[in-house]
């Protein structure tokens, strides 16, 4: 894809270089600025499948009923990741939401207010945040880093301090926290076809805020 346009041009597979001239395809094509791919696939038999809408990577966030029908719009279209993946908090006021940053293709997490639409930037630095799960009593958000340093990382509201849970060698998705903070349910990045859950067990001590830390 060059600006919007999905183009094609002739391959030679076994000297690894193009043999023509690109030749337009469709226009208009959606690109995916996190994993840096053309939203397009193409069949075996030449039938080709693509989304259109090239600056159209905002979402909205929506309240809905049972049936799949809006209720009411939730603050502005931003650039959810994966399209918009709310983790609502326990009391259900909140929702946690990682956000794409175009230009370096990476997530940050913010938390929006579900009453207001307000949403204020819960992950402080520039390291990428693709994923996070709420603690049970609403007071921090586990957060995932990939790359090398892979690591499970616990933010509190209303602040900036932050301890790192867990390192892995690959990303980790955090799935829920128990109540007294002293596990932290994730799911492995692997691309084995049976994923088994594990479970990161922390001994808690009380900070000064009276909230849990690691030591």
């Amino acid at each position: 894809i060059q600006d919007g346009v999905l183009l094609a041009q002739p391959f030679d597979a076994g000297r690894l270089t193009t043999t023509g001239a690109p030749v337009t395809v469709a226009a208009d094509v959606r690109w995916d600025n996190r994993f840096s791919r053309g939203v397009f696939a193409a069949s075996n038999n030449g039938v080709l499948a693509y989304m259109t809408g090239r600056s159209q990577t905002r979402t909205q966030l929506l309240w809905m009923d049972r049936t799949g029908r809006p209720l009411e719009r939730v603050g502005e279209p931003m650039d959810y990741t994966y399209g918009g993946t709310p983790e609502i908090s326990p009391d259900g006021r909140s929702a946690a939401m990682t956000v794409l940053n175009p230009e370096r293709g990476s997530s940050t997490v913010f938390v929006v207010d579900l009453a207001t639409g307000r949403s204020s930037r819960m992950t402080v630095d520039e390291t990428d945040h693709p994923s996070c799960a709420w603690t049970q009593d609403g007071r921090g958000v586990v957060v995932s880093t990939p790359g090398r340093k892979a690591a499970l990382v616990l933010c509190r509201m209303g602040g900036t301090q932050a301890d790192t849970l867990l390192r892995a060698e690959e990303l980790m998705w955090p799935s829920s926290v128990s109540p007294a903070w002293l596990l932290v349910l994730y799911l492995p990045n692997t691309s084995a076809n049976d994923v088994e859950p594990a479970c990161c067990p922390r001994r808690v001590r009380t900070g000064p805020s009276g909230l849990p830390r690691p030591p």
